[in-house]
């Protein structure tokens, strides 16, 4: 099996033979390589945030009155 990998990373009409082919490889082995490093605090931190949207009221979030019962200065 490694004989035949070597083989057609050596052939011409792979695209991993040209310059161009081996710059987009490592691209994407450095990408991925980024990627785990960053993913874990990617989570973390947006685990995070929105923990605070859902936990930022003490109560059981319901508006007893959404209109206001008029009584205020702008009311018609």
């Amino acid at each position: 099996m490694i004989k035949n990998v070597k083989y057609w990373i050596k052939n011409e009409d792979s695209q991993v033979s040209s310059e161009t082919g081996l710059l987009t490889v490592g691209g994407l082995l450095l990408a991925a390589g980024v990627m785990t490093l960053v993913y874990p605090q990617a989570k973390t931190a947006f685990g995070n945030i929105m923990s605070k949207f859902t936990s930022a009221s003490s109560g059981n979030g319901m508006v007893a009155d959404p209109l206001g019962t008029g009584q205020a200065d702008w009311a018609l």
